[in-house]
């Protein structure tokens, strides 16, 4: 069976469906099954097709450093506690011995790749006040490469550097302070309109109480400023939030929050494309979010979970959505 240009077609191809775009270009997304049972990835035409490779690797190290190495320069047993946890998927049309594994920090531009993410995350974490709090820094890293879309490749990154420190106040509260700095960077190649560069540093502060065994009552203060290097927009935020957690005994917990978070941009002009990423995704002016989450076990062999989330971003109309389902095991 040959195609139109005389070559030989491809497992899997199929005859004109009215399913393509009007250049005849099909889903970049598209799986189709030949008579085998393999699946092909189409690429750019009907005629082209290959075979997909998948791989995926995951790890975890951890390791405790002995607090007397560091006994002459605090004068203590200090044990520090690390952490290593990586993750690479990818989905590629070359060859199994081509596919690349260990590549943490770019992915291929220009081969046959077709998309993939990666990401490791690094954890030093000392306790402290006799193992009731702790410190902890933390370094992040996630890249992704899709070169599925018919406009071009995405690429996208992400790096993270956060310092928090958990400290017991009382018996009955505890505090966690965050200090974080995040660059997000996004590039779409033939559409320099989605991509952005942005710079954040924020804080987060919060305090828990117990006044019983099975209520737990919170409260968040947060904010940070975030700037985009490309388009210059700079926005500024400040979030608050309490919430309660009361857990039933030995049958689940019910959980509500609310969150107030006010926000404020400059060099920002309308009709421009605000980042997904700033602001914690808020939009300007003040915004709501209401969540309540049940889950209770019913009897052994069966759970209800039911959730709430009400929000309201900038000047925009309150949304609202609720869910309920049961679970059963037999």
């Amino acid at each position: 069976m040959l195609a139109q240009d005389g070559r030989p077609k491809r497992p899997g191809h199929r005859p004109d469906n009215g399913d393509e775009n009007s250049d005849g270009v099909r889903d970049p997304d598209e799986f189709i099954p030949d008579e085998h049972g393999s699946y092909y990835l189409y690429e750019e035409t009907l005629e082209d097709y290959r075979p997909v490779n998948i791989v995926s690797v995951y790890g975890k190290l951890g390791i405790d450093i002995p607090g007397k190495i560091f006994r002459r320069l605090t004068g203590s047993d200090i044990t520090i506690q690390t952490e290593t946890t990586f993750d690479i998927n990818e989905k590629s049309s070359a060859p199994t011995s081509d596919i690349f594994l260990l590549n943490l920090s770019k992915f291929r531009k220009k081969g046959k790749t077709t998309s993939g993410d990666a990401r490791i995350q690094e954890d030093f974490t000392v306790p402290i006040s006799d193992g009731r709090g702790s410190v902890r820094l933390r370094f992040f890293r996630f890249d992704t490469y899709n070169a599925e879309y018919v406009t071009g490749a995405e690429r996208r990154k992400q790096e993270e550097l956060s310092l928090r420190l958990r400290l017991p106040v009382a018996e009955d509260y505890d505090t966690e302070f965050t200090v974080k700095h995040v660059l997000w960077d996004r590039t779409i190649e033939n559409m320099p309109k989605g991509d952005y560069r942005v710079k954040s540093v924020s804080g987060d502060a919060g305090i828990s109480f117990y006044p019983i065994s099975q209520t737990k009552l919170g409260m968040n203060f947060g904010g940070g400023v975030d700037r985009d290097r490309i388009s210059a927009i700079m926005a500024t935020y400040f979030t608050v939030k309490p919430s309660v957690t009361y857990r039933f005994s030995g049958r689940g917990r019910i959980e509500t929050s609310y969150t107030i978070t006010s926000v404020e941009l400059d060099n920002f002009i309308s009709g421009m494309r605000l980042p997904y990423t700033m602001a914690r995704g808020q939009k300007n002016g003040r915004n709501h979010d209401i969540s309540v989450i049940c889950d209770y076990r019913l009897s052994q062999r069966m759970n209800l979970i039911a959730s709430y989330t009400g929000r309201k971003f900038g000047g925009r109309k309150f949304e609202n959505y609720a869910r309920a389902q049961v679970r059963a095991l037999f």
